[in-house]
This record gives structure tokens, C-alpha cells and sequence, in this order.
């Protein structure tokens, strides 16, 4: 005779039954339990630790999972990923020249000469409409004696008097229609704010937490097979070395 799987059969008490389909459709125990018909959220937690009741949970995930045609191999690979992407492939703080730092002699240099053009032209209307009220008021005009070519992706010149080689820090968002596969899982989308566009992430943190919990990192007595490249790598990584029994 085949043993039956545990928690294959529906729960004898059916606000217990009632519980467990609850709580997988929204994997919150107050509320499932209030679903259920439990007075409290102290009952509803006492009815859902209770071990049948989780070993009927545990058996409808897995029915469920097969449903979907979920391996855990998957979820975990996927998590990997968003835990160990890199994040300057979304978004990075670059540092550039400033407009002193390549410009004849250290002054300030411009992209071209319609840039420059423009320029002379606001001084001149900011003069006139000056004027009107200080009719002596002279604007302070500006030189092209730095140059022109200026870029904005080059390098601070390290000598630079302006910004002593600092240059000038500006946060840039990659294409994210170019993004590698562990970047476009960490990628959530992005939003416009009134200060620009904010690119947002998935929580690495946590998604490193939940793989480290599904191997059993976090218990007391770590025991597990470090044949696993995965846990292996997990290990090296929190500073822990496993050793084999025996």
C-alpha cells in the first residue's frame, strides 16, 4: 500500500483546512486566520504553527509549484541573481572634467562657437534690461580665451585650478534595454520625480538572505554537503568555512 504524502488530505477541523487555503492565497497569518474564523491574531498564529496545519501548507505550495511548473532550482537561481548583480550596471556616479579643467591655460572652455554665441547674446539682453533701471550697469561679457572642443565624458585634468583635479560628479542611468540577464532581474523600473529620473532595485540584501536561508546558513549547527558551488560560495563569502564530517 503507497503511503500517503503528508498533509495530502484536507484537515479534519475545517477552520484549520480553511486556514491553510487562506494563508496560500495571501501568505498572512492574521489575516487567513480571520478568514478562517479565528477570534484573535494570538489564535490564528497558534492554529497555523500547529504541525498538521503546516504540513497541509507545506503540501499545497508544492502542488501549487508543480501547478506552475516552479522548481526551487529556479527561484533560487533567480534570487542568486538579483543578489549578486552589479548595481553601476543600472546606475553609477561618474566623475568628469570641469569646464577649467582642459580649456587654454585653465579658463573656461566651451563645447563650439554657437555655444559661446549664445552666451554672449543672454549677457548682452541681461545688460539691456538692466539698463532700464541703472542705466551705467556694464555686464560682464564673456571670453573665448579657454577654447572650444569641450567634452563632457573627459577625464578632470589633474592639475586643474578650478576644481584642484577633483572634477565634477553627475549620476548616469545606463540603457537598461542593454542590461545583462542578472541586471534585468535586479532592475524594478524607474520612475520620474521632480529631481530627475530614480531607478529602482530590487533588494539585494534580502535576496541574498532568502538563499542563505533556504541552504540553512543562519542555524546554529550549519550541516550540509559543500559539494554544492552554490553553498560553497556562500560560505566563502560570509568569512565561514564548512568541513566535511567524518
Amino acid at each position: 500500500m503507497e503511503d500517503i504524502p503528508l498533509g495530502s488530505l484536507p484537515l479534519e477541523d475545517d477552520r484549520r483546512e480553511r486556514l491553510a487555503q487562506e494563508y496560500l492565497k495571501c501568505l498572512n497569518i492574521a489575516k487567513s486566520g480571520e478568514l478562517a474564523g479565528y477570534a484573535d491574531k494570538s489564535t490564528s498564529w497558534r492554529a497555523w504553527s500547529h504541525p498538521e496545519v503546516q504540513e497541509r501548507i507545506n503540501f499545497l505550495k508544492a502542488e501549487r509549484a508543480k501547478e506552475l511548473h516552479i522548481e526551487q532550482v529556479d527561484v533560487l537561481s533567480r534570487l542568486w541573481s538579483v543578489a549578486t548583480a552589479d548595481p553601476r550596471e543600472l546606475v553609477k556616479h561618474k566623475v568628469v572634467n570641469c569646464r577649467f579643467c582642459w580649456g587654454v591655460d585653465h579658463q573656461y572652455q566651451w563645447r563650439d562657437e554657437e555655444e559661446f554665441e549664445t552666451a554672449m547674446q543672454q549677457a548682452i539682453a541681461e545688460e539691456k534690461a538692466i539698463q532700464q533701471d541703472m542705466p551705467e550697469y556694464q555686464a560682464t561679457y564673456p571670453t573665448d580665451d579657454g577654447g572650444y572642443g569641450f567634452k563632457r565624458t573627459k577625464p578632470p585634468h589633474p592639475e586643474c585650478i578650478k576644481c584642484d583635479g577633483e572634477g565634477k560628479g553627475y549620476i548616469h542611468i545606463e540603457d537598461t534595454s542593454t542590461l545583462s540577464e542578472s541586471a534585468r532581474l535586479l532592475y524594478a523600473g524607474a520612475k520620474q520625480t521632480k529631481e530627475g529620473v530614480e531607478i529602482k532595485m530590487h533588494d539585494q540584501m534580502t535576496a541574498l538572505k532568502l538563499v542563505g536561508q533556504h541552504i540553512g546558513m543562519f542555524k546554529d549547527k550549519i550541516e550540509h554537503d559543500i559539494s554544492d558551488p552554490l553553498k560553497d560560495l556562500l560560505q566563502r563569502a560570509s568569512g565561514n568555512t564548512l568541513k566535511p564530517k567524518g
